[in-house]
């Protein structure tokens, strides 16, 4: 996901109205597909259809757009590299599922609680688990005194520790 784009996105009211009125032809720059594909005005509408069916972009469908960018940028390569390394050795996925105290994307300003209107960890947040990080001079570092989040990042730093060691 690449929330800081879309919120640039959103907040541009003359990118809005042509990715509205000029769908065809933005999308396909848009998304680094222009020169895929022979009929990308069939692929531009096909994909337009699956994210947004006939809403608008806007505010209102932040998730659809959200959704596309993430699948565009991330999910596509993300899976395309592990097919290709899925041949010479196993390659694994992993989804956190904890809900941390703080996302690192408050340290950004971004409140991505109120972006998808739930809890949750968002891209990167396990990495406060991990490391002791210092994102944009705001710590984020797992202390003991958060019992449970501390107990996290013990497990996870034992998991990732072992798995380097023995695969």
């Amino acid at each position: 996901m690449i929330p800081t784009h879309i919120y640039s996105i959103l907040n541009d009211t003359k990118i809005l109205s042509k990715l509205n009125t000029e769908w065809e032809k933005i999308a396909p720059k848009m998304l680094l597909l222009e020169e895929f594909t022979d009929d990308s005005k069939l692929l531009m509408k096909k994909i337009r259809n699956f994210y947004f069916g006939d809403k608008k972009i806007n505010a209102d469908t932040r998730l659809e757009l959200t959704k596309l960018w993430t699948d565009a940028f991330f999910s596509v390569h993300a899976k395309g590299e592990a097919k290709v390394l899925s041949t010479q050795l196993p390659v694994y996925f992993y989804v956190l599922k904890n809900e941390p105290k703080r996302s690192v994307w408050d340290a950004f300003g971004y409140s991505m609680d109120n972006w998808f209107g739930k809890k949750s960890a968002y891209h990167t947040d396990e990495l406060q688990y991990l490391f002791p990080l210092n994102v944009n001079g705001i710590s984020m570092e797992i202390r003991k005194e958060d019992d449970q989040e501390f107990s996290l990042s013990q497990d996870l730093t034992a998991l990732w520790a072992s798995f380097a060691k023995t695969g």
